[in-house]
């Protein structure tokens, strides 16, 4: 239900089945949105220097990678959130309001979203307005997929699986991440880093996140992030981590009459993992290479010099 809300904008209420302090721990944890809100691909936390916290978030817009900046001040006690979408360009027409949870009682809550979404300074065009309209619009979406999403909190712990595996390779974390962002042209070809999925590129930190916009049953949602690093004794660890969200239906259709939410746990992790295992032996039999390659030219070069010299 949306009703004009007095200098708010709107407010939207939904009502969900599931106690309100668990539908808030939803809202309070952002870095775990994009298993529960499909247009979220990563949310990390950044650095904030007052009150509450600042949020860096990429979604999936009308097709298009978009990463906004928002800072948000949870209060625990009377479940409440407060936002503002950050814009330096233009501080007063970006999109900001709270969601707030009420305890029904009997393990319901009452979902509230305020919200107030001001044309950009200086602009009354009808895109202006599309886009504000277009914004409530994705807060509205958002809630509806918490309430689902909450309507199973008691098989929660079931239906979230998240797993890593790593391997060491006797390469700098550089050469290993080139392989990743980039896999051609080169005299072979590391398979798709993942394959069909919507990834967020971080070098600086030797990071590539990736989310399938399409998953096969059982699996919901999948995300997952490749990270590089310095592991201290002049190699890389290389780490494959996954983020699972199990469809909350019935599996005796897929895996058979005796199956149980743990047989849908074990054949994921297994499947998932052998190819993340794949990938990542490829990566870095290749980066092994290079480097090695590499090391030896510059041998060959610094023994040319000694000799001239």
């Amino acid at each position: 239900m949306t009703e004009p809300a007095r200098n708010r904008g709107t407010v939207h209420r939904t009502e969900i089945g599931a106690p309100a302090g668990l539908v808030y721990g939803l809202l309070a944890d952002a870095p775990q949105w994009p298993l529960y809100l499909p247009d979220a691909v990563h949310v990390e936390r950044l650095p904030c220097d007052g009150p509450g916290e600042r949020l860096r978030r990429w979604d999936v817009t009308g097709g298009v990678l978009r990463p906004r900046t928002l800072r948000r001040l949870p209060d625990a006690a009377p479940r409440r959130i407060a936002f503002r979408e950050e814009d330096p360009a233009d501080p007063d027409g970006t999109p900001s309001g709270s969601w707030t949870v009420e305890d029904l009682g009997a393990e319901r809550a009452l979902l509230v979203l305020e919200v107030d979404a001001p044309a950009p300074a200086g602009s009354r065009s009808p895109e202006a307005a599309a886009a504000r309209d277009g914004a409530v619009a994705a807060l509205r979406e958002e809630a509806g997929h918490l309430a689902r999403l909450a309507a199973h909190w008691e098989r929660l712990d079931e239906l979230v699986l998240c797993f890593e595996d790593s391997v060491r390779v006797d390469a700098p974390p550089q050469r290993v991440y080139a392989l990743l962002e980039s896999p051609g042209p080169r005299p072979y070809r590391v398979p798709a880093v993942p394959p069909d999925s919507v990834r967020v590129r971080l070098p600086g930190r030797g990071l590539v996140v990736h989310k399938q916009p399409r998953t096969p049953a059982p699996l919901a949602v999948h995300t997952g992030v490749w990270t590089v690093a310095d592991d201290g004794a002049g190699a890389t660890l290389f780490t494959s981590r996954h983020g699972v969200l199990l469809q909350a239906g019935p599996v005796t259709g897929l895996f058979g009459p005796d199956a149980t939410s743990e047989t849908v746990r074990r054949h994921v992790r297994r499947t998932l993992g052998r190819r993340s295992a794949a990938v990542m032996e490829q990566v870095r039999r290749y980066a092994e290479e290079e480097w090695r390659q590499q090391q030896e030219e510059e041998s060959r070069q610094r023994d040319a010099r000694w000799r001239v010299a």
